[in-house]
């Protein structure tokens, strides 16, 4: 989905995570945003204004705990749904990721052949750094050709213990 141009409620907060503090921001068609923080959320709150421009942006502790029970306790059957908003490239390596199994990685030269596009590694690569939906796009379960974690957005501790926590 790109950008889109009506006004739109988004309603947004914090809650703990396995990983970490985690920032969820929510439209009317599913999460738009989930991403980690150490100790302070301006970042992931100017990137949700950013990505969102026109959005009426509103604080909702206890809708984010909903969906932060729903998303990272185990035994949840329902994740929510998600409405990731990208390029039309984005949108297809984001699609790609989805079907990386629990507990499985791939590499960005794998990526890049399933979407069809074999030498686009480093433009994957790219998409997959610009994740807006940590987690339920599981961007965490892709690693370099060499076996190492690579980068990850939210730092490689955190990648390496959502990792960890797949395989247990």
């Amino acid at each position: 989905m790109l950008r889109e141009a009506a006004e739109i409620e988004i309603e947004w907060g914090i809650s703990r995570s396995p990983f970490g503090n985690a920032f969820i921001a929510s439209s009317p068609k599913g999460i738009v945003q989930l991403s980690f923080f150490e100790t302070n959320e301006t970042e992931s709150y100017q990137q949700l204004m950013h990505a969102w421009p026109k959005a009426k942006l509103n604080r909702n502790d206890r809708l984010v705990g909903e969906l932060s029970r729903q998303i990272f306790q185990s035994g949840t059957s329902e994740k929510p749904k998600i409405a990731p908003q990208g390029t039309e490239f984005q949108l297809q390596v984001w699609k790609a990721l989805l079907n990386i199994p629990r507990g499985k990685t791939a590499t960005y030269s794998q990526i890049a052949k399933l979407i069809g596009k074999p030498k686009a590694s480093r433009a994957v690569g790219n998409a997959t750094g610009k994740n807006p939906i940590a987690f339920l796009i599981p961007c965490h379960r892709v690693i370099r050709t060499d076996g190492s974690l690579g980068g990850f957005r939210w730092g490689t501790n955190c990648k390496a213990k959502i990792l960890g926590s797949e395989l247990a």
